[in-house]
């Protein structure tokens, strides 16, 4: 199962589109306090978030899913190199938009067994 939180819409509706067709369960959020109730309810193996977002960035965000789904794949989106401070942590990577959407459903299928 895979969990995608972005602050834009439109990225959402793009993982949508990749993912419909997939056989694989998934869910999108724009809400990062809504994406970690999710965790504690939902067995999500792979975690995609966007790495900058207002309410919550992704370094934020990180540590709290982590602790509710330390199995889980971890991966932080940007547009842009993170900052020396915003370097992916421990467990998780960091995938560059734009991304190749075969690479990015081989990503997924590869973690959400």
């Amino acid at each position: 199962m895979v969990l995608f939180l972005d602050d834009e819409q439109s990225i959402l509706d793009l993982y949508e589109a990749v993912m419909h067709g997939q056989g694989i369960r998934f869910h999108t959020t724009n809400n990062p306090l809504e994406a970690l109730e999710r965790l504690k309810q939902d067995p999500f193996t792979v975690v995609i978030t966007d790495l900058r977002m207002p309410v919550m960035t992704g370094t934020e965000f990180l540590p709290l899913a982590q602790a509710i789904r330390p199995e889980a794949k971890f991966f932080m989106v940007t547009a842009t190199p993170p900052e020396a401070d915003e370097s992916p942590l421990p467990g998780s990577q960091i995938l560059s938009k734009p991304f190749d959407v075969r690479a990015l459903r081989s990503l997924v299928r590869q973690h959400a067994a």
